[in-house]
């Protein structure tokens, strides 16, 4: 988790916005602790669970700014519905790459 903190980091403090990774910081400090968990007791792992990190490199390796925003927001989604699923424990990780666009 913590290398998924500095990869997306990362990439928001190139936005130059302070507001919003200020804003992004605040979700992760609420959200990170309870996400991170769902995660490890999860028995549904899918080994491509980094398949949203490749496809963002991608877009900034060839330019695709509006493939990157979706990318991002796909994986905003997918914690999302993550942390509200009834069961957290059968909640499959690849609903992530369903909802990300094809590259």
């Amino acid at each position: 988790m913590a290398d998924n903190h500095r990869f997306h980091f990362l990439l928001y403090r190139k936005a130059d916005n302070p507001d919003m990774v200020s804003m992004i910081e605040q979700f992760w400090m609420k959200f990170g602790p309870s996400l991170y968990l769902g995660l490890q007791e999860s028995i549904t792992a899918d080994p491509d669970w980094n398949t949203g990190h490749k496809q963002l490199v991608e877009a900034i390796r060839d330019g695709r700014v509006n493939d990157f925003a979706s990318i991002v927001r796909a994986e905003f989604d997918w914690g999302a519905a993550f942390y509200r699923s009834d069961s957290r424990q059968t909640h499959r990780q690849s609903s992530l790459h369903q909802s990300l666009p094809q590259t």
